[in-house]
C-alpha cells in the first residue's frame, strides 16, 4: 500500500484491493469546496452540476467514463428537484461529488463487471442523497447562528468601512470553500470502510437471491409515490426522478 494511500474496500471473492490515494481524496475535497462556493454565493457558474463534477471526479480517479456516467444519472435525478413553499433543498450537489467517487471506486473493485452496474449506481445514489441531507442540515445549523455577520456588515456600512465589508464578503467565500471541502473529505473517508463492510458482509454472489423480490418493487414504488403525491411536496418529484432513473439504469444493463 502506498505511503499516502488509503484502502477503499475489496470484494472478498476477488481478493484484490483498489487504492484511492490521499492526494485524490484531497483534490476531490477541494472540488466539493468549489461546488459549495458555486451553490452558496452569487457566482452560479453551473460548475456544481453533476455532469461536470462527475467528469472531474472520474478524471481524478483515473476513470472519466464511469465518472461521467454517474454524473449523467445523478443529473437526471436532480432535474426533478425544485424548491417549493420557500423550503431549503438538501445539499445534493456535494452529495453528488461523494457519490461519484464511491461509484468509480466500486466499479474498479468489481473489474467494471456489467452485472453489478445497477447495484453500484443505486448504492452510490443512495449515499449521495444521504450525504446531501446531512450536509444541508449542517449548513442550516450554521445559518441559524450566523446572524451576527449581517449585523456586523450593517454596522460597518453605517461607519462607511467599505473595505472591511468587502473583506468580510470575501472571507465568506473562503468559508464556503472550506465548509464544502471539509464535509466532502469527512464523508469520503467515512464511507469507504462502510463499503468494505457492506459488500464483504453480503457478498456479491448472495445478492442473486434478491431477484425473487423483483415482483414487489413496482408495487412498493407506486405506493411510495402515491403517498408522497398526497403530501404535495417537492419530495414527490425527487422520488419519482430517482425511481425512474433506477428503472432505466437496470433496464439498460
Amino acid at each position: 500500500m502506498p505511503k499516502n494511500g488509503l484502502r477503499a474496500f475489496a470484494f472478498p471473492t476477488e481478493g484484490n484491493f483498489v487504492l484511492i490515494t490521499l492526494k485524490s481524496i484531497l483534490l476531490i475535497s477541494i472540488l466539493g469546496g468549489i461546488v459549495s462556493v458555486d451553490r452558496r454565493t452569487s457566482l452560479r457558474l453551473m460548475i456544481s452540476q453533476p455532469l461536470f463534477t462527475g467528469l472531474v471526479v472520474g478524471l481524478l480517479l483515473g476513470d472519466a467514463r464511469d465518472g461521467f456516467i454517474f454524473g449523467a444519472v445523478y443529473q437526471t435525478i436532480l432535474l426533478g428537484v425544485v424548491s417549493t413553499r420557500g423550503s431549503r433543498l438538501p445539499d445534493l450537489w456535494i452529495g453528488g461529488v461523494v457519490g461519484t467517487a464511491l461509484f468509480v471506486v466500486l466499479r474498479k473493485s468489481s473489474g467494471a463487471d456489467p452485472a453489478v452496474m445497477g447495484l453500484s449506481t443505486a448504492y452510490a445514489v443512495f449515499v449521495a442523497v444521504i450525504v446531501g441531507v446531512i450536509a444541508g442540515a449542517v449548513y442550516r445549523v450554521w445559518e441559524s447562528r450566523s446572524d451576527f455577520l449581517a449585523d456586523l456588515s450593517m454596522e460597518l456600512i453605517e461607519r462607511e468601512k467599505v473595505q472591511m465589508v468587502s473583506a468580510l464578503h470575501v472571507s465568506m467565500i473562503a468559508f464556503h470553500l472550506l465548509f464544502g471541502a471539509v464535509l466532502t473529505f469527512i464523508f469520503i473517508i467515512s464511507s469507504m470502510p462502510l463499503n468494505d463492510k457492506l459488500l464483504g458482509f453480503s457478498g456479491m454472489d448472495r445478492l442473486v437471491s434478491l431477484k425473487y423480490l423483483e415482483i414487489l418493487i413496482p408495487f412498493i414504488g407506486i405506493g411510495f409515490l402515491v403517498n408522497l403525491l398526497a403530501g404535495r411536496g417537492k419530495y414527490f418529484w425527487f422520488a419519482a426522478g430517482f425511481l425512474v432513473t433506477v428503472v432505466l439504469v437496470n433496464a439498460l444493463g
